[in-house]
């Protein structure tokens, strides 16, 4: 039985088979070629010594940009408040020169953190790191025209409305929204009390009535 299981950053892998697989004949047995293979699998999964990643790889001349580093010894190590942080640089080298990229520890262990503006001359480049004896390269392409893709949350949207029993209206289809509106807005029928000799308009046709009474009483020469 062979089975892996994740401890920390890393991974543990357990083996438990027995040798006995050494004395089988050749074509019986090749668990020496699983072995191999799992042993590489497991080195190439392991992390980099020093590693470096952009936020963006593709920027415009002057644009800023972050950059993260990690130390896979200082991030994987017990570390306490006092104990004292490795140093880490970076830089480019352009065409005006190598311009250095200020790198400052985070909260987390081994982890750096910092900020640079693209060279203004467009081109390929590569941003370097140097620390605790490893160096790790990360790319950078500076050009005039950058182009970076929206994301389509069409189907995102879509999904939200009718979990919420609603639809979603294309801009191209927007024909269909008034009749969408009108088969769900529908006013709901209640029942209200009405009070007509509460409204103070009956005071016109009161007072009318009281102006003809008095017109008919003079009229038959009553009092």
């Amino acid at each position: 039985m062979i089975w892996r299981s994740p401890i920390g950053s890393g991974e543990l892998v357990v083996s438990g088979v027995l040798d006995a697989w050494r004395y089988r004949e050749p074509e019986q047995s090749q668990f020496d070629g699983v072995w191999r293979a799992l042993v590489a699998d497991a080195a190439a999964a392991a992390p980099s010594p020093l590693e470096v990643s952009l936020a963006s790889a593709v920027l415009t001349p002057g644009e800023r940009t972050e950059v993260h580093a990690t130390l896979r010894d200082a991030s994987l190590a017990e570390s306490s408040p006092n104990q004292p942080r490795a140093p880490l640089s970076a830089m480019i080298d352009t065409p005006e020169g190598p311009v250095g990229v200020s790198l400052w520890p985070e909260a987390a262990p081994g982890r750096y953190r910092g900020t640079f503006r693209a060279p203004s001359v467009p081109g390929s480049y590569r941003l370097a790191a140097t620390g605790d004896g490893f160096r790790a390269e990360a790319p950078l392409v500076v050009a005039a025209n950058v182009a970076r893709a929206t994301p389509d949350e069409s189907d995102l949207v879509a999904a939200w409305s009718r979990s919420h029993g609603g639809q979603a209206v294309a801009a191209a289809a927007l024909r269909d929204l008034a009749p969408a509106l009108e088969r769900v807005l529908r006013p709901a029928a209640r029942t209200e009390t009405w009070y007509p000799m509460r409204s103070p308009w009956w005071i016109v046709p009161f007072t009318m009535l009281l102006g003809a009474e008095w017109l008919w009483r003079r009229r038959q020469g009553l009092a």
